[in-house]
């Protein structure tokens, strides 16, 4: 069965080069129907800028289906951790090195 299109597609007007147009603020972006909808939320994280035009009514749609698609997948993620609980976590700081976090890395046994 195919998946449902997402309705905040209706939103955008798909380009030939791979890219959507916003029709609030008309300005090109490329990427999947989450950016469409970081976007027209305005929230950060996403890579990409949020819709200055965009009225009240679409933006606090667009915020309530961002956040109900971020709690499935962040107790989809929880999941995994409980699975394998000592993988080493990978930082970069400002300075472009990058840090393993010592809590991520099991204690030896004794």
């Amino acid at each position: 069965m195919p998946r449902e299109t997402d309705p905040f597609r209706n939103y955008v007007e798909f380009q030939r080069n791979n890219k959507w147009k916003c029709q609030f603020c008309e300005k090109e972006y490329a990427g999947s129907a989450t950016r469409i909808k970081a976007h027209l939320a305005g929230v950060g994280g996403y890579g990409i800028n949020d819709c200055k035009d965009v009225d009240g009514q679409v933006r606090s749609e667009a915020l309530k289906a961002l956040k109900v698609k971020t709690q499935v997948e962040s107790s989809n993620r929880q999941g995994n951790v409980e699975e394998a609980p000592h993988q080493l976590v990978i930082a970069s700081n400002e300075d472009g090195r990058r840090e393993t976090s010592l809590a991520a890395i099991p204690k030896p046994e004794l």
